[in-house]
């Protein structure tokens, strides 16, 4: 009987723990701690897209696997995880993949440093009321169109497989959805 009501009470001091835990600092939105994975646009967020099989999650060194080559820029810069999330379109976009990948650097500092190091990608500015994040840019290839910007910690690239003209308004579109994410 004794150790039932060891158990019981360890069990219950355990629950509490568990739903005591939360990611919110305090009530202040901007002390929220978000992980990369929630910024990824849903399945039936953007219209026509449809997120392909589950988001890929990477912790610290772990970011080796998925970007081999690419890695060293981002811990340089304070990395600590990030998400990735491949889309696939429908309609006139059938023939069509998107990716996104959002990185948590260490602070807004770090992002900043990361987005302005010409390792990690170039392009023009996008500016104007309707830009994703602090700064972003974009930039246009004849296959291929992407996306780079930062918001607060967050260093964010998409990249569509499509060098038309459209293609770079529908990076945009991901960019914003991301960016709104922020708080």
């Amino acid at each position: 009987m004794r150790y039932k009501m060891v158990f019981l009470l360890a069990a219950l001091f355990l629950a509490m723990i568990v739903l005591n835990c939360s990611k919110d600092k305090s009530s202040n939105p901007q002390d929220q701690i978000l992980d990369p994975v929630d910024l990824l646009p849903k399945a039936g967020e953007i219209s026509g897209w449809t997120p392909q099989g589950e988001a890929q999650e990477w912790i610290g060194e772990a970011l080796y696997q998925p970007i081999n080559g690419e890695a060293e820029i981002y811990i340089r810069y304070g990395f600590q995880e990030a998400a990735f999330q491949d889309y696939q379109g429908s309609g006139s976009w059938a023939n069509t993949t998107l990716s996104v990948r959002v990185f948590q650097q260490e602070s807004a500092a770090q992002a900043k440093a990361l987005y302005e190091d010409p390792g990690s990608g170039t392009g023009m500015p996008w500016t104007g009321s309707d830009a994703a994040g602090t700064q972003a840019r974009t930039e246009q290839f004849p296959r291929s169109c992407s996306v780079d910007f930062y918001e607060r910690e967050f260093f964010v690239t998409v990249d569509i497989g499509s060098g038309e003209d459209q293609a770079l308004d529908v990076a945009k579109l991901f960019a914003r959805n991301v960016s709104q994410k922020i708080p």
